[in-house]
């Protein structure tokens, strides 16, 4: 944790100092004011290979817990260097707010991947962790309900918008005990997936762990080929939580569309039984 926090303080004043221009410059395009670059915590490793290992040695941290951490990998030729460089960073923090993880996004076009996160460590369990929980605990016990979308900018884009119950999840499809953190939290989720076709099947792969969470999920559709965050930049905050708002049962939706792929013929009624009959099945509430 003192690592993480060491990291965290590192590349915040990184931000802020004349290295951390061109994230600014591109925080800003993204329409990010400071109030939500504050608010979220976000930062700037600088595109150098020693930033956070000087950090480190300056506060008396071994190179071993960096390296434990996530922060550092080891040299070749000994010695270790950043693993995140040149990137704007959100930290990824626990429900406590402890900083856990980082997730890096390129700023250089000929930068791969385009987002890089910090790996699993003792204090961080992608299975478990969403990005911006500890924001969003407030907001999901007064709203009633969660959103859950794909990615940084998605889950600043709702708190933006005036929904600051989205949380997102760290590169990883849902699992069993990120159901099982919500469940604790509200019964309502809304997905908030992209409007493109892998999408709408990250959506349907969530419902199986969802639903036998005893969760009630509705799926948000957007335009295809658009994101939560470009949808507000073009749609407006009203529009984005309006959308939201109406959002269909995600099970109805699945109904739906399972039916639009063809059912005249018996062998097409088959085929769509087969895909929704396991998620109805997994409903625990008989009733429902």
């Amino acid at each position: 944790y003192a690592a993480l926090e060491v990291a965290q303080a590192c590349y915040r004043e990184a931000l802020r100092g004349p290295s951390g221009q061109g994230a600014r410059e591109y925080l800003e395009r993204r329409g990010l004011d400071d109030a939500a670059i504050d608010r979220f915590q976000i930062g700037y490793a600088p595109d150098a290979w020693d930033t956070v290992v000087r950090a480190l040695e300056k506060a008396g941290i071994p190179s071993d817990t960096g390296m434990l951490s996530g922060l550092l990998n080891e040299r070749a030729s000994g010695g270790h260097y950043d693993r995140l460089r040149g990137r704007v960073i959100f930290p990824i923090q626990d429900v406590r707010g402890r900083v856990i993880a980082f997730g890096g996004r390129a700023l250089g076009a000929d930068q791969e991947p385009k987002y890089l996160n910090t790996p699993e460590s003792p204090v961080y369990h992608k299975r478990r962790a969403f990005y911006g929980f500890p924001h969003a605990l407030e907001p999901i016990r007064r709203a009633g309900r969660a959103i859950i979308c794909e990615g940084y900018f998605d889950a600043i884009a709702l708190a933006r918008a005036g929904m600051g119950e989205a949380v997102a999840t760290c590169g990883t499809a849902l699992t069993a005990d990120h159901a099982r953190d919500l469940r604790r939290r509200t019964s309502a989720l809304s997905l908030l997936f992209d409007g493109d076709s892998a999408g709408k099947k990250a959506m349907e792969r969530a419902l199986e762990i969802l639903l036998p969470a005893g969760l009630r999920v509705r799926a948000v559709s957007l335009p295809e080929g658009q994101d939560p965050d470009d949808y507000l930049v073009e749609e407006g905050a009203e529009a984005l939580a309006a959308l939201v708002d109406r959002a269909p049962d995600a099970l109805e939706l699945v109904i739906r569309r399972a039916a639009a792929a063809g059912s005249t013929t018996p062998a097409e009624k088959a085929d769509a039984v087969r895909r929704v009959a396991p998620l109805v099945a997994s409903i625990p509430d008989p009733v429902e």
